[in-house]
């Protein structure tokens, strides 16, 4: 039987100690499962599986172009050059496919089928999670702004705020909104020629082979923001300033 509470497992370990995490959570909804919508744990899947065994993964995946769109004014954008976005996209996305179909217990859903018929795509999470599905998944704004209510500020192990609660609610005001199809290649009007061909020469071969049409020609080499990237830890910083010197030269 799953332990309710931390002080339920005994001798301690950590994986029922998860559970037992967010089940709580779970229980505080009124829901019979629990999940995490976390981006990061892309990189992090077979840990995960390893520590639950019974995890399952849904990987949304979108046009990378519309993804920097998206993220470059927010506090968690992994660069200010639409090329950190690429090169992030991009590792991101070839980790967790691979990753995903070696652990099993994964599927792939296109953000624009999602968003442009969310309900066969939901049904086919639904299937990969054994539920019934329920026509309320397809109106999730209807308790969304109830549940950003939770929000809290993201907070420093030294007790400083990181993240204060309003960034964080304004990143995710479109959850309390319904699907919206007009968000789909919004970077051909977001996006200048320049940094649609920047990201391309990051991304365009992930684009590609995604289906997604590419507007230039992608670049067959690693570009020198790409290589720096692969710079040990230890002279990172050395590495940003360069990229920083050399950003022009991928654009």
């Amino acid at each position: 039987m799953e332990a309710r509470t931390a002080a339920e497992i005994e001798p301690f370990d950590v994986a029922a100690a998860v559970r037992a995490f967010y089940r709580l959570y779970a229980d505080g909804q009124g829901k019979p499962r629990y999940g995490d919508k976390t981006p990061g744990y892309a990189m992090h899947m077979r840990e995960i599986r390893l520590l639950l065994p019974e995890a399952r993964f849904v990987h949304v995946i979108r046009d990378g172009r519309d993804v920097a769109v998206s993220q470059r004014k927010t506090w968690f954008s992994p660069g200010r050059h639409v090329g950190d976005a690429a090169d992030f996209w991009r590792g991101q996305i070839l980790s967790a496919r691979s990753e995903g179909r070696r652990q099993g217990g994964y599927i792939e859903i296109r953000f624009e089928a999602l968003v442009r018929d969310p309900v066969p795509q939901l049904e086919r999470i639904c299937h990969l999670l054994g539920l019934s599905y329920h026509p309320a998944m397809a109106r999730h704004w209807e308790r969304a702004r109830e549940r950003l209510g939770e929000l809290q500020p993201r907070i420093r192990p030294d007790g400083s705020v990181r993240v204060s609660r309003e960034r964080r609610l304004a990143a995710l005001a479109l959850a309390a909104k319904p699907l919206d199809p007009g968000r789909i290649g919004s970077f051909r009007h977001e996006l200048g020629p320049r940094e649609i061909r920047a990201f391309e020469r990051e991304a365009g071969d992930v684009l590609a082979e995604l289906g997604y049409p590419v507007e230039y020609t992608a670049r067959r080499r690693p570009t020198v923001r790409r290589q720096l990237r692969r710079v040990p830890r230890a002279p990172r910083k050395l590495a940003r300033s360069l990229t920083g010197l050399l950003g022009k030269r991928d654009r």
